[in-house]
């Protein structure tokens, strides 16, 4: 090989993360919501006072990711850049990673232009591309789970560039990245201990033997790892799982698997027919790997670790009962995996590797279309050149280019600043700390517990944040879904005098909700701040998901009136105001 070859093909090798690059940056340079404070929030004190404490201070792991934590936390105290900013742009980075990865891991299995078109395909995904803007741990869960396929497929076939460090490290990185990856890293362990037990036809019973001691050791390295995460959590925060799959998640039942499958056909099925096309086309190429690798008698364990995670994974999906967000966010962290197996099975053939080029423009052009209808009707990130009807020169400090892109941040800037004021005029005026129940805990929760952190608790409604709620008599069996307890306003301020005398929650100082509550009188609470409206975006015909900016904060009347007169004020952003009662 020359060195112009090679450099041409590493060249060649960057063009699907350029292209996802580009694409994102384009038409949701912030995506998501506000959940990516969430994890912030436990890297932020991490980082400043060396422990993982939830916003009330408490050691209660508020994050989905403790990977995450970490990892935003030692970056933060290199680089003393702002925590969401390092978060939303180390989404992206490992967003480049998982094409990097899985161009390898196709590339190992089949070749180079199996795995660049793989990378090509994948770089346009929806799922992939969106939620690697997002901020949240997404990518970084299909960036280890393809780092996991590739080394344990590379130590277990004895690969030369093999080493049980590497996949010891993507197993304890795997295990750290979400509550549920333990358990498909071990379906995927177990399943692959099966099969090179059984081995292939052409294999000889000592090189069968061999796999099946490497794939025991990987179990008793995976086992070595859960077990420290198990007494870490236990005696760190005095739970086996983070606070959110508490309040999320029940046990399995036949509903919540219903739910899971409509979680497959809302995403992958029913958002248009290109989506149809591109899903159908996949799920063929994955049941056509198998169907080559059961047909073969050598053993590609590059596609049986595969077929095992993607198997696993959806499996999970399906269990957890899928989740409430925009773009598919569950499906990203197998469908590039799911993406590579189609690569790997066409490759297999001389048929198939002339017909990948064809299948891939078809996929990306497909995908594209997707993307921009997607932009257009889905989306509350702007696009890169847009703006938003709000003035956001009105609203205060402290506030990220990402979150002034995002039309959910920008929505709650307002809110956040008048309550801001409020709990400041109320701490001058008692010296216990102010408690604030609401049901959103992102955005302005963090701010709120970067400037009053220590004179303000938060009391959550759905459970994420603290253990109030899940630990309550009253309200432990409240029903759960993919956003955590189900306790709608009323129902809580309902529950008030039972709550405070089964369970010692005191009565909420403020609180704040989305929607328009008009009943707040009649439990003893007046509204002080109200808004109304939509943040729209300008510039732009995309204009993305419509985002209702109706939300309100309201005070206990006792301190009202303690306190003399509140200014009252009700605020119109703009936009087609309508009316709703959310959760």
């Amino acid at each position: 090989m020359t060195v112009s070859s090679a450099a041409s093909r590493r060249i060649w090798r960057l063009v699907p993360p350029a292209v996802l690059v580009t694409v994102g940056l384009l038409l949701f340079p912030s995506a998501g919501h506000d959940d990516t404070h969430i994890t912030c929030w436990p890297a932020y004190t991490l980082s400043h006072v060396g422990q993982i404490l939830n916003y009330n201070g408490d050691r209660v792991e508020q994050s989905s990711s403790l990977l995450q934590v970490l990892l935003l936390a030692a970056l933060h105290k290199v680089t003393r850049i702002d925590v969401l900013t390092l978060a939303k742009l180390s989404s992206m980075a490992f967003g480049i990673g998982t094409l990097l990865a899985l161009f390898t891991l196709v590339a190992r299995s089949a070749d180079r232009s199996a795995g660049l078109f793989a990378a090509l395909i994948a770089s346009v995904s929806i799922p992939i591309v969106y939620w690697s803007f997002s901020g949240m741990e997404t990518s970084l869960v299909s960036f280890a789970g393809l780092c996991l396929l590739v080394s344990s497929a590379d130590f277990i076939a004895g690969h030369p560039a093999a080493a049980l460090w590497k996949p010891t490290v993507a197993l304890t990185a795997f295990a750290l990245v979400r509550p549920e990856t333990p358990l498909v890293a071990a379906c995927v362990l177990v399943g692959s201990l099966v099969v090179v037990a059984v081995g292939g036809s052409a294999d000889s019973v000592d090189a069968a033997n061999g796999r099946t001691r490497r794939v025991s050791l990987l179990l008793l390295m995976l086992a070595l790892a859960c077990g420290s995460l198990v007494f870490f959590r236990w005696n760190y925060f005095g739970a086996l799982v983070p606070q959110p799959a508490t309040a999320k998640f029940s046990g399995i039942s036949v509903a919540r698997l219903v739910e899971g499958l409509h979680y497959f056909k809302r995403h992958a099925w029913t958002p248009g027919r290109a989506t149809m096309i591109v899903s159908a086309t996949i799920v063929v190429g994955v049941a056509f790997a198998a169907v080559r690798q059961l047909r073969t008698s050598t053993l590609n364990l590059y596609v049986v670790l595969s077929l095992l995670f993607v198997g696993a994974s959806a499996s999970s999906v399906v269990i957890a009962g899928g989740d409430w967000m925009e773009g598919g966010r569950f499906l990203a962290h197998f469908l590039p995996a799911a993406i590579g197996l189609g690569a790997m099975g066409l490759s297999g053939s001389v048929a198939g590797r002339r017909a990948l080029p064809i299948v891939a423009a078809a996929l990306i052009a497909l995908e594209a279309r997707s993307a921009f209808v997607f932009t257009l009707s889905e989306s509350p990130s702007l696009p890169l050149w847009a703006d938003v009807t709000t003035d956001l020169d009105r609203v205060g400090r402290d506030f990220s280019w990402f979150e002034r892109h995002n039309r959910i941040n920008v929505r709650d800037m307002p809110l956040l600043e008048h309550l801001d004021e409020a709990i400041t005029r109320l701490t001058r005026q008692q010296s216990e700390p102010i408690t604030l129940v609401s049901g959103q805990m992102g955005i302005v929760a963090y701010h709120l517990a970067q400037r009053h952190f220590g004179r303000i608790r938060f009391l959550d409604r759905f459970g994420l944040i603290d253990r109030s709620l899940t630990n309550c008599a009253v309200t432990h069996d409240a029903p759960r879904d993919t956003g955590g307890l189900v306790i709608v306003l009323e129902t809580y301020l309902r529950q008030l005098p039972a709550l405070e005398q089964t369970c010692h929650i005191e009565r909420p100082d403020l609180m704040y909700s989305l929607g328009d509550f008009s009943s707040l009188d009649a439990y003893g609470y007046q509204t002080i701040y109200a808004q109304r409206g939509r943040v729209e975006a300008l510039g732009t015909r995309l204009a993305g998901a419509p985002v209702i900016a109706d939300s309100f904060f309201a005070v206990d009347a006792a301190l009202v009136r303690s306190s003399g007169s509140f200014p009252i004020e009700h605020v119109d952003l703009g936009g087609a105001a309508e009316a709703w009662t959310p959760r």
